[in-house]
């Protein structure tokens, strides 16, 4: 299928007895670490010395493992990623070094702002004449600790981790409307301007919090297709999600710490074995034709 794939699988292979060798000494060196138990255990600084020692060997080991692999990796993104989204899609770019701006999934108001954050994984493409831009995020808060002599720690809380979603359609909407699951980072408060709604499924009402700027407007994309829908969406994904219809737009947040478009080097690069990417190259394309975005409900600018 891809030109350079026997080459691509000779590399896969060589990373991989790369990775493994590494791995293996990581183990090894990793069970010194008991001698740090046992050491303050029999009061033994020699012991105690052993264990430090192996605890940041075997850290550096597998450190070392992993950037064996790292050539491989971005090859496999560029080449074999590329070529099968541009087998689904049209009008695909993708960069595994670029994110969607933070400042606009911070302004769905779906996420607090973080004080470090990491994006990677940039996809924009067109399906069905739906456009989406996807991309992986990681967002994190600051904690800082003061001991009782007065020393200070500070520390990093991921609180979202996944993909973000936005997809672009004709229509646009005059109204806005929210669909939170409930356990997604504690965003179950309104914003000004959303008022709280129940939706007939009370099934669906306890596992969602719907807001929305117009009642009539929540329930005209609400229908009962959509609840289920919706349901089904949920099902296919770890963690949390939630969805901001807002203008001629969709956002999707998925906080189940994926990790999307990685190369596996336990299955070989062969036609049958890129099959194991089909999930993560097909979902765009599935949520599309789940929520009917290419019909003309979202399609007739003129509605």
């Amino acid at each position: 299928m891809i030109k350079e794939l026997e080459q691509l699988e000779r590399e896969r292979l060589l990373a991989r007895s790369e990775q493994k060798k590494y791995n293996r000494l990581s183990i090894i060196f990793g069970t010194l670490a008991i001698s740090f138990v046992l050491g303050i255990f029999f009061e033994s600084a020699i012991l105690i010395i052993i264990g430090i020692i192996g605890v940041f060997a075997a850290g550096i080991f597998a450190t070392i493992g992993y950037k064996k692999t790292e050539p491989f990796r971005k090859k496999f993104k560029t080449e074999v990623i590329t070529t099968l989204l541009k087998q689904k899609y049209n009008d695909v770019f993708y960069n595994p070094l670029s994110s969607i701006d933070l400042n606009e999934i911070l302004s769905t108001s779906l996420v607090k702002r973080p004080d470090r954050w990491h994006g990677e994984d940039f996809l924009s493409a067109t399906y069905k004449n739906v456009s989406f831009k996807v991309s992986e995020f990681k967002l994190e808060e600051r904690h800082v600790r003061r001991d009782s002599k007065g020393n200070t720690y500070v520390t990093y809380e991921t609180y979202f981790q996944g993909r973000w979603y936005v997809y672009t359609f004709p229509r646009n909407f005059k109204n806005s409307l929210r669909i939170l699951e409930k356990s997604f980072l504690g965003f179950a408060f309104a914003p000004n301007g959303f008022k709280k709604v129940e939706t007939e499924s009370i099934e669906f009402n306890k596992k969602f919090i719907v807001h929305t700027t117009d009642e009539h407007h929540a329930f005209y994309i609400i229908t009962p297709v959509m609840i289920e829908r919706i349901a089904m969406l949920e099902k296919g994904f770890k963690g949390t999600i939630s969805f901001l219809f807002r203008n001629n737009e969709l956002h999707i947040a998925v906080n189940d710490s994926s990790n999307r478009f990685e190369p596996r080097l336990d299955i070989p690069l062969t036609d049958e074995g890129l099959k194991a990417y089909d999930i993560d190259i097909n979902i765009m394309a599935e949520i599309i034709e789940a929520f009917g975005l290419d019909r003309d409900k979202f399609q007739d600018a003129g509605l």
